[in-house]
């Protein structure tokens, strides 16, 4: 019986919290910032390109279970390109794009995961501003506008990890046709919630966080590239190229929790991609293909360091990381065995949460990285500088051995 009236006061308690975080007056926030450039340095090619992407959505509850807001986005991009001898070919391409969707969702549901249905209608403007010049063209200039209004729905589900953070999983779709083809998932904060919940046994350390423990995680990627190019010179000049792509990308990672909730560890970085070309002499009368393959095959090392800096079940945490990755590319058409060594750093902040007994779910919040590459012979260059600060990261998730 007392087993009874605990669980009912514990069913009691998660009712109340899960009812204040949809309650009238409280806010939901969310969005978030990135900054990039990039330079790299060619044969008669020099290339800079930077882009600041900003998304931003606040909403309030303006009665319990109903929530008014907007979704908003800033972005610019510009790629810039010197081309020749002493390249005096100039190519400067510069795109923005500002975006406002003001929307109303209505939240059914009082415990943890709820779901909600909403609309909106989406303002977007598009600016594109493309600049060419060189000796014989001083300055040739294309601008080109476009806006569009479009009303859509929205679904989605809202699980809380804590009174004050949760999880959104998002699909928008324009209203005829309904297709729910854009997918979102990020990080959400509520901001006047009233109910606080009851604190957990601070003093004992999670069982994922035990010294001693080993965590595994990893990544992948797959895909397949397909496109047909064509040149002409004259019919029987024309020349038609099928190229393929295939990659493959997989990097398994491997920690161990030393003490004090820090775990260290490597990951290692291995890629595999074989572009396929197959070449026509004529588009009107078929002729038997030159075929040629380019491979390039890499692998790397990246030992990291990450603090968690609670004992909690959902807390923040700081990674630091190195890496080093070599890849070779070769095969008929590649104009020679190529080497390029690619050195990395990134320091990062993020939030972690503790799913069940064997699991570890988190996201980088924040971060600032940078990237060099040079490639052998030929003496090409890049480098690459990111800065982030985000609600809506890329997940993962890891498995502790206990």
């Amino acid at each position: 019986m007392k087993k009874l009236l605990l669980l009912s006061a514990l069913l009691l308690v998660v009712n109340q919290l899960a009812w204040a975080q949809t309650e009238r007056g409280v806010g939901w926030w969310s969005g978030g910032i990135n900054a990039a450039s990039s330079r790299s340095t060619l044969f008669q090619q020099h290339n800079e390109a930077s882009a600041l992407d900003l998304r931003f959505t606040q909403g309030t509850f303006i009665q319990t279970d109903l929530l008014l807001g907007a979704d908003l986005r800033l972005s610019r991009s510009k790629t810039l390109t010197r081309e020749g001898f002493t390249l005096e070919a100039v190519t400067d391409d510069r795109l923005t794009t500002v975006a406002a969707a003001p929307f109303i969702r209505r939240f059914w549901g009082k415990e943890a995961l709820r779901g909600y249905v909403g609309g909106g209608v989406l303002v977007e403007l598009n600016r594109d501003r493309l600049l060419t010049a060189n000796t014989k063209t001083r300055n040739a200039e294309d601008l080109t506008t476009r806006w569009r209004i479009r009303p859509e729905l929205q679904a989605g589900l809202f699980y809380a990890i804590s009174p004050r953070w949760g999880v959104d999983l998002q699909a928008r779709s324009s209203v005829a046709p309904i297709a729910f083809t854009d997918l979102n998932l990020s990080l959400v904060m509520l901001t006047g919630v009233k109910t606080v919940p009851i604190a957990a046994d601070a003093k004992k350390t999670p069982t994922q966080l035990l010294t001693g423990n080993w965590v595994v995680s990893g990544t992948f990627d797959l895909g397949t590239d397909r496109q047909q190019l064509t040149s002409a010179a004259g019919e029987l000049a024309t020349n038609v190229e099928t190229r393929q792509t295939e990659r493959f990308t997989i990097s398994p990672s491997l920690g161990l929790f030393t003490g004090r909730r820090w775990l260290l560890g490597v990951s290692v970085p291995i890629s595999h991609a074989v572009q396929r070309s197959e070449f026509v002499r004529s588009a009107t009368q078929t002729v038997s293909g030159i075929t040629s393959d380019i491979t390039t095959n890499g692998v790397g090392l990246a030992p990291f360091a990450k603090k968690y800096l609670t004992k909690g079940r959902f807390g923040p945490f700081l990674t630091a990381r190195v890496g080093w990755q070599r890849e070779r590319t070769y095969g008929l058409s590649a104009t020679a065995d190529t080497r390029t060594t690619t050195y990395s750093w990134r320091v990062a902040g993020g939030l972690a949460y503790l799913l069940g007994k064997r699991f570890i779910v988190e996201g980088e919040l924040v971060g600032v990285g940078s990237q060099w590459a040079s490639s052998q012979p030929g003496g090409e260059s890049s480098r690459q500088i990111d800065v982030s600060a985000t609600l809506r990261p890329a997940f993962t998730m890891s498995y502790v051995f206990l």
